[in-house]
């Protein structure tokens, strides 16, 4: 099935290892602006010798000290 957008959309393979491609030329402007906005943070961020404290999004405590918890033992030891 195409859908408005002019990509191919099959909601069985949502959520798998299939990947549903829609032309950019078909995007609402809203989502445009979302992926300019996150390619312009993502170029800033591998041409930066250093990111900023103001310019890393606040996250709620819980989700940072899970987070945490994920990094490998040996990686802390070596900060």
């Amino acid at each position: 099935m195409v859908d408005e957008m002019g990509g191919n959309y099959d909601p069985a393979l949502l959520g798998k290892s299939n990947y549903v491609y829609v032309d950019p030329a078909y995007w609402p402007e809203s989502i445009r602006k979302r992926v300019d906005v996150s390619l312009s943070r993502y170029h800033h961020y591998v041409h930066s010798d250093q990111i900023k404290q103001s310019e890393i999004p606040k996250y709620k405590k819980e989700w940072m000290v899970n987070a945490f918890n994920l990094i490998s033992e040996d990686l802390i030891q070596n900060e």
